[in-house]
């Protein structure tokens, strides 16, 4: 495949759907956001998007799995306070 086979592709879906083009890079982005919001582990995205180790998934989108780690913290938190309240 020519390296801008997925750019071109991605661009011109863009445009006939009447979607804003951000680039392939963004849509990558928003794919790995999208996985770790959904719960997915680091190891499958890692495999997923072709980085050598889940450190780099870890490192690279820290500020993704911090946001869902303090809502799956919230989310126990509601859940015991609910239970110790009833």
């Amino acid at each position: 495949m020519h390296p801008a086979t997925p750019y071109s592709w991605l661009k011109h879906e863009c445009e006939r759907r009447d979607f804003p083009f951000y680039g392939v890079h963004t849509f990558r982005h928003l794919f790995v956001s999208l996985e770790i919001e959904a719960g997915i582990d680091p190891t499958t995205i890692a495999a997923m998007v072709g980085h050598s180790t889940p450190q780099t998934t870890l490192t690279t989108y820290s500020h993704f799995f911090a946001d869902s780690k303090r809502k799956a913290t919230n989310i126990i938190a509601d859940i015991i306070e609910g239970k110790t309240a009833g």
